[in-house]
């Protein structure tokens, strides 16, 4: 009697909302990928520092310092991505779906 109802799955809304044959991205969407480009960018620098030579290129610290990086950029996005949208006059993007036919 006091159970609470299970959460829908998938969710009711996904995660952009459609609009014909086009896809509106939504601010976490923009925020993942930041998220995601800035993990692999950090993760990449230690390779570049061996390739130009540097003794100790790898840090054992990296376990901590990419995830670390990797929110910092997500949230950061939340309030940059707009902001530099607005700076660049660039409309919201829109992803086409491919049609057949």
């Amino acid at each position: 009697a006091g159970r609470l109802p299970a959460p829908a799955f998938p969710p009711a809304t996904p995660p952009w909302r459609w609009n014909h044959r086009t896809a509106r991205s939504t601010w976490w969407l923009a925020a993942v990928f930041v998220a995601v480009g800035a993990a692999v960018g950090e993760a990449g620098v230690p390779v570049v520092r061996r390739f130009i030579g540097e003794q100790d290129a790898f840090v054992p610290e990296m376990a901590k310092i990419v995830p670390v990086v990797a929110l910092a950029a997500g949230a950061a996005s939340v309030l940059l991505v707009p902001l530099a949208r607005w700076a660049l006059k660039l409309e919201r993007p829109e992803w086409k779906m491919p049609v057949d036919g």
